[in-house]
């Protein structure tokens, strides 16, 4: 509830993360224009909220990338919401900034207990605030990327894992259909899919199918089933071409499912396909997609 503090610096040149979603969190209007104005000016995307329930809707609607939030605020003032978006899975990563007039120790301190990464006192200046925001913006950026690379290594060393528990129930099992049996339960449990099959395409007969569909947790455990072979016919002509194939069909009894099926390969040519499912809208990654080609 202060008055608008206006940039006394000239302008700066900062740059804005691309893309970056900036919400900003005012009673007063005038501040909330003044601030709009400066970020939207220098390359971000702005959302204004003019109280504390709304910024809040805002925000578990679509996550910001920043919050600027001033603190002393009618009804529900800045620590309240920055404890509600700390409490909120979707919103407890966004980096918040305090903006206040109070200059005080105690106010400071406390705002960092609730949560926050940076504190601004008004009246601010334009190279101070756009300064604070592209750094906070920056390691965010950095988290995200480590966050990333740990996720990508901790599933490579997974896929590592169940390669290994593969190759040995292979070297332990001469016989083929006990093979794809492995393989088709240890990918859908592994994995967590919804379901994974291996079809061998054989010249002289129909050729066979070998499904896995884990159940539902707390029910027994099943064994991979054979069955009569079966390929969409448009699939079946891509994965003669070599081609490794994603895309979405209706399969009964699962319903919508996304797949992905690998030809399997050997000096004379086509064997078959391995084929991985996931259930409605779920997409595989690429690191998925790379372990099916090594498997087949």
């Amino acid at each position: 509830m202060n008055h608008p503090s206006l940039p006394s610096d000239p302008r700066p040149e900062v740059k804005a993360t691309a893309s970056a979603n900036i919400l900003i969190v005012d009673d007063v209007v005038e501040n909330l224009s003044v601030l709009s104005a400066m970020l939207s000016e220098n390359g971000y995307e702005v959302r204004p909220a003019p109280s504390g329930p709304l910024a809040l809707r805002a925000a578990r609607s679509t996550p910001p990338d920043l919050v600027l939030l001033d603190i002393k605020m009618p009804g529900m003032d800045g620590y309240e919401v920055c404890q509600q978006l700390k409490a909120n899975d979707r919103t407890q990563g966004v980096p918040i900034i305090f903006i206040s007039a109070s200059d005080d120790v105690v106010d400071k301190v406390r705002a960092f207990q609730y949560g926050c990464v940076d504190y601004i006192t008004k009246p601010f200046q334009l190279q101070e605030v756009l300064a604070r925001v592209e750094h906070q913006l920056t390691i965010r950026r950095l988290q995200q990327q480590l966050q990333e690379r740990n996720q990508q290594l901790r599933q490579s060393l997974a896929f590592e894992g169940l390669l290994r528990v593969i190759t040995e129930e292979i070297r332990i099992h001469l016989d083929e259909e006990q093979i794809l049996r492995t393989v088709v339960r240890e990918l859908a449990e592994g994995l967590g899919l919804r379901g994974c099959e291996v079809t061998f395409l054989l010249p002289e007969q129909n050729g066979y199918t070998i499904r896995h569909q884990p159940e539902e947790r707390g029910t027994q455990p099943t064994t991979p089933q054979r069955q009569e072979a079966w390929i969409l016919p448009e699939i079946f002509n891509r994965i003669l071409s070599a081609e490794t194939v994603l895309y979405s069909h209706q399969q009964q009894p699962l319903g919508s499912v996304t797949v992905v099926s690998c030809p399997i390969r050997d000096e004379q040519g086509i064997l078959g396909v391995l084929s991985l499912l996931r259930p409605g809208e779920e997409v595989f990654t690429e690191a998925e997609i790379r372990l099916v080609d090594q498997v087949a």
